[in-house]
């Protein structure tokens, strides 16, 4: 088209993205409506405008739909560990001992349960688990509902980069062609920035939540309580982007539990008969520390188990004609090659190497025969579908909008704004790319999300302008890990565990500032790192 121009390549490329943001903000449509409207949109702008390989962008649309498989199977093997240790009882044992332990104290209960587990669990499921977990305890032991639901949403923004066995990071990111080590460096700058923003913003949000006095008592116990999750966080992720949070919640709940019982910084009135209460708990945290176990064992390369889940040979393979050549291999490792004749759209499901059915599936089983519930998974199963069926909507619209985005090379819409954007704006790209990363969780209601849909985006101006690439990809996760706070999703999700509608636009206006100053926040400390490694 003679009136094409690298402005308006930009304008249409991004047309579908910022119809997306305004419907979020000026309607009612939830996300399960407006990614896949928004696909289509960005369908018809790489036929009608882009010219586009029809058959590649149809490809990218079958990708896509296969590629959602892949998250939906972390987050339904998620879910079910998380009603498997409600059912059976574990979740509640554990979260009596928290209760028991703590007294009456508002600081210790919220840093027990609303910052040490709440990390716990979002190493384990992430997905907004472990806000529908503990805010219905936190009104219950007497928190306001409001206070409980903004401390919550401050303290699960500080650690989400690495919920579900670090999901956000080597999933949310895979559509980039990062070594692994660049992956871990990324983890590493992201854990560095919200490390630092845990420092800032855990005072704060406890004395939005109880008191300005309440906070000066104890804040020395703040102080060390935050520092046993933030320092096993970031040193964590300096060799592994997978367990990070896992290991800050396990290390940040032992570690906060000793500074109660022995009053260190803090006074409460805990129960007598602890030690009693301490191996009740052990044995209903033995899910979580079965996860642990399993990811670990499946994880460390020198144990071997990972080379023998991720194997794609000895396979078998069935031609689907044009469809592409689909292959099954000996350790379940599913691959679809050259999808609709195109070459370069491939799509690969590890079944056992991705956290699905090992550990969470394993683990729910071996629980519920451990507990003597095992009639009890079907309807558990049941339940967890049920609960994932929104995600699930979602999820197909955006993998097939973030394929759409990245399928296509150097052609692709990601890296025409990528490429076109950096060059008008050239190294001001490094304040707008967290800010990109909290906008695409508030619009799209996930990190990981937000992720996938950006993350091409921020590679390709990282590179045009010669930033250094892991740096602006880690400003993107911790962006979008601080946006999350004000993802609507989480907030009415929050809501909905409590019984009841909560207003969107308070809580929004409360914490959009705080969404701001972390993004700025972490540009100087992640960049100051980035020039140290």
């Amino acid at each position: 088209m003679s009136w094409q121009s690298p402005a308006t390549d930009v304008l249409f490329c991004l047309a579908p993205i910022l119809a997306l943001v305004a419907a979020s903000i000026f309607t009612r449509w939830d996300t399960a409506t407006m990614l896949p409207l928004t696909a289509l949109g960005m369908f018809l702008v790489r036929l009608m405008y882009l010219g586009s390989d029809p058959l590649e962008t149809s490809a990218a649309i079958v990708s896509g739909l296969h590629e959602a498989l892949v998250p939906l199977s972390i987050i339904f093997g998620a879910v079910l560990l998380f009603k498997t240790m409600t059912q059976t009882g574990c979740m509640e044992t554990m979260i009596q001992m928290m209760v028991r332990v703590t007294g009456g104290n508002r600081v210790a209960q919220l840093m027990l349960l609303g910052y040490s587990f709440m990390t716990l669990l979002e190493g384990c499921s992430g997905f907004g688990t472990p806000l529908v977990a503990i805010a219905p305890v936190l009104v219950a032991i007497g928190h306001d509902k409001i206070a409980a639901i903004t401390f919550l949403l401050i303290t699960n923004s500080l650690v989400t980069s690495f919920g579900a066995a670090g999901t956000p990071m080597w999933y949310g990111l895979g559509t980039i062609d990062l070594e692994d080590s660049d992956l871990v460096e990324v983890g590493f700058l992201t854990s560095i920035g919200l490390g630092a923003l845990s420092a800032v913003f855990l005072p704060v949000a406890c004395a939005m939540c109880t008191s300005t006095q309440e906070v000066r008592d104890a804040w020395l116990f703040i102080v060390l309580s935050t520092l046993s999750g933030t320092l096993p966080l970031m040193v964590t992720a300096y060799f592994s982007y997978t367990f990070p949070a896992i290991i800050a919640g396990l290390v940040g709940c032992v570690s906060t539990f000793a500074l109660i019982k022995f009053n260190v910084g803090i006074k409460t009135t805990h129960a007598d008969d602890l030690v009693t209460s301490l191996t009740e708990s052990f044995k209903a945290a033995s899910p979580i520390i079965g996860t642990v176990v399993l990811l670990l064992l499946t994880r460390i390369p020198q144990i071997g188990i990972k080379d023998l889940l991720t194997r794609t040979e000895p396979s078998f393979m069935v031609d689907l004609g044009t469809y592409g050549d689909a292959s099954f291999s000996a350790s379940l490792v599913f691959q679809l090659r050259s999808i609709l004749t195109s070459a370069d759209v491939n799509f690969k499901f590890q079944l056992l190497y991705v956290p699905f059915i090992i550990p969470f599936v394993l683990v729910s089983i071996l629980t519920l025969i451990a507990f003597s519930f095992l009639q009890k998974f079907p309807s558990i199963c049941g339940a967890t579908l049920h609960q994932i069926k929104h995600p699930a909507q979602t999820l197909f619209g955006a993998l097939v909008l973030v394929e759409l985005m990245v399928v296509g090379g150097d052609l692709s819409p990601a890296a025409v704004i990528g490429d076109t954007l950096s060059t008008a704006v050239d190294k001001v790209w490094v304040l707008l790319a967290p800010m990109l990363g909290s906008l695409g969780s508030f619009v799209a209601g996930s990190l990981t999300v937000s992720n996938l849909t950006f993350g091409a985006i921020q590679s390709a101006a990282a590179i045009n302008v010669g930033l250094n690439e892991n740096s602006i990809l880690a400003l993107q996760c911790c962006g979008a890990s601080i946006g999350t706070s004000i993802c609507i999703f989480h907030i009415v999700a929050c809501g909905a565990s409590l019984g009841e509608a909560v207003s969107v636009g308070p809580l929004m206006k409360r914490l959009g500032p705080m969404v701001v100053l972390g993004d700025l926040l972490v540009i100087g400390v992640v960049m100051a790192v980035a020039q140290l490694l």
